[in-house]
């Protein structure tokens, strides 16, 4: 409380499973990283769409402008990285922004292992330099 964040982060999830329809397409099978900046306070994770979470919102009013499309990491296991620029982090921290959205650009499905995971070293981490 009451510092700030030194320098870009890192976002680190832990593939759980990959699937991909390969393309020439540029940005498709990336997956697409945004700020949450407004939803439904009362969303609950056994039931969330996209859609109940923006609560009748249009996505320009629940998430913010891209920050990054990144490829996962395919393999079971496998580490993906997420760059998280100073301001980001500035808004996460001071809780302007209210979480991260990440979403398949095109014809992939991936799944992650959440902060639930029996296995710790699985769970997503957020790393980065406070001052």
């Amino acid at each position: 409380k009451g510092r700030k964040p030194d320098g870009w982060g890192i976002l680190e999830l832990t593939t759980e499973s990959v699937q991909w329809a390969p393309t020439d397409l540029e940005e498709f099978g990336y997956l697409r990283v945004v700020e949450i900046l407004d939803g439904d306070p009362a969303w609950t994770r056994d039931s969330v769409t996209r859609d109940s979470f923006l609560a009748g919102k249009t996505p320009d009013r629940g998430f913010g402008q891209m920050f990054m499309d990144v490829p996962p990491s395919f393999a079971r296991g496998g580490r993906t990285l997420i760059s998280v620029s100073p301001p980001v982090l500035e808004r996460l921290i001071s809780g302007r922004a209210k979480g991260i959205a990440i979403y398949a650009q095109g014809a992939i499905n991936a799944s992650f292992h959440s902060s639930q995971a029996r296995d710790e070293a699985k769970r997503p981490r957020l790393y980065f330099n406070a001052k």
